[in-house]
């Protein structure tokens, strides 16, 4: 019987009927449609002997084929694993070795290398009773080591869906365009919440440019949108008054206050929203509505119907570390043995970001953990400090990360990318900073790279950030 998360999006679309649902490569996709062509791929699949036994390698990178064959597979009941076709042959056995894979829904978009990897790796199985109950096996970003492979359950995937739409009013708008990959739990969360509350969904997996995303969106007509912080910032900065945006979503990484400024004052009637999202709660953590900018500006907002939220520790700073709770708590990472990991003795989750919370429970994040640092006894806070650098102008993009240091410990590091036409002199720097933050948020080192590399969720790959400095991850 299919699960109740494919029951929910299959009574959605039926109620929409001949109405658009999806725009695929510029093609317009009724609901019937989408109806159609998921029913045929179901009948595929039983062909192929995938049951409610099968954990299914599904290739990304397929536009909207990716979807058609996600909703096939959980009306069987199978569990859907996606896979990045560029993924690196270690990863590769890392995600084969923990999910056990029994089939491949679509050998022929893979590469040749890839493809021989999974002839030699996948091994048709009878079952895994670890992924009983799970309808997607997702990998965190991955931006501080090799990903972690996170169960996810139907019921979690709906209930987060559900409580997303009815925190953010994205189901009272009609079109929503979402550059984000499909494997990330934000392009998960962007589509659920599209069918389910009737709204047209565009996604699109390809990586695109400043320029390209203003021409993509303007040519869409989308009047919603949902990416980065980085796409978010890239629209304020392009002073796109042309496009049609009533209502934003960001989520993946912070949202400077002055980028929610900046869009604000182009579009004077857009609903931004703010979410702050985890693949381990099923997508949504905490959402701040639009209607709460004008006094919340900065924070992330309340966790959503199902997700409860404690800071643990640091009284005396006003911050510490963000603890998980609630029925979206999933069940832990998977492991190579079968065992699971991850979870507090209590259930509860501890996130790894560092933040603080009003009274009336409220969160404002610090960063990551590691992005919290005591540089001679003293805090930083590396996200104050890429706040700063960005409101300078001066910068398209910046991260900050923490370097050994003899005598302090430890010590802000800088990478940055120069806007074009612009010269970077290190003093008039150093004084912005002086005069925002305490002194010990000074750099100690700045290095010019022409990219920063970003997952594919927009996070900072801290590692790569790190060996840009000359310093190696522990």
């Amino acid at each position: 019987m299919p699960n109740i998360l494919v029951q929910a999006l299959f009574t959605a679309l039926a109620q929409r009927g001949d109405r658009a649902a999806v725009i695929d490569s510029g093609a317009r996709l009724s609901a019937n449609k989408v109806l159609d062509l998921t029913k045929r791929r179901v009948e595929e699949f039983r062909g192929d002997g995938i049951d409610d036994q099968s954990v299914v390698l599904v290739p990304t990178d397929r536009e909207f084929e990716y979807w058609i064959d996600v909703m096939a597979l959980w009306t069987l009941d199978a569990v859907a694993v996606p896979l990045e076709p560029a993924i690196h042959a270690n990863e590769f056995e890392h995600l084969q070795q923990t999910t056990r894979p029994s089939h491949v829904s679509c050998k022929a978009a893979l590469p040749a290398n890839l493809q021989t990897l999974v002839e030699q790796s996948v091994i048709a199985a009878s079952g895994d009773q670890r992924l009983r109950d799970t309808a997607l096996v997702l990998f965190t970003s991955g931006s501080t080591g090799l990903p972690k492979a996170v169960p996810l359950s139907a019921q979690a995937l709906l209930a987060n869906a559900r409580a997303t739409l009815e925190a953010t009013g994205l189901h009272k708008h009609s079109h929503l365009f979402a550059p984000v990959r499909f494997r990330f739990i934000s392009g998960v969360s962007h589509f659920l919440a599209a069918v389910l509350g009737g709204v047209i969904f565009e996604g699109l997996e390809h990586k695109l440019i400043q320029s390209d995303l203003v021409t993509y969106l303007q040519n869409s007509g989308a009047d919603a949108f949902g990416g980065s912080p980085v796409q978010a910032r890239w629209l304020a900065e392009a002073n796109a008054s042309k496009l049609n945006l009533k209502w934003l979503m960001s989520s993946g990484d912070h949202l400077p206050v002055a980028v929610i400024d900046s869009l604000r004052s182009q579009f004077s009637d857009i609903k931004i929203v703010t979410a702050y999202g985890l693949t381990e709660l099923a997508g949504r953590y905490c959402i701040l509505a639009p209607s709460d900018l004008d006094t919340r500006e900065g924070s992330v907002g309340l966790p959503i119907a199902g997700a409860g939220l404690t800071v643990d520790g640091d009284a005396d700073s006003g911050s510490g570390s963000v603890i998980a709770t609630g029925e979206l708590v999933f069940d832990g990472y998977l492991d190579y043995s079968g065992n699971r990991f991850g979870l507090n003795d209590d259930g509860s989750f501890d996130t790894g970001d560092v933040g603080r919370m009003s009274d009336d429970g409220y969160l404002w994040l610090s960063g990551r953990a590691d992005d919290v640092f005591k540089s001679g006894g003293l805090k930083v806070s590396s996200q104050s400090i890429v706040e700063v650098l960005m409101a300078s102008g001066l910068f398209a993009d910046v991260a900050v990360v923490s370097m050994p240091h003899e005598s302090l410990g430890q010590v802000p590091g800088v990478v940055y990318v120069l806007k074009p036409g612009v010269e970077f002199k290190k003093g008039p720097v150093l004084r912005q900073i002086r005069e925002a933050l305490p002194s010990n948020h000074l750099p100690h080192v700045f290095v010019e790279r022409q990219t920063i590399e970003r997952t594919g969720s927009g996070k900072v790959r801290r590692q790569k950030a790190r060996e840009a400095l000359g310093v190696a991850d522990a």
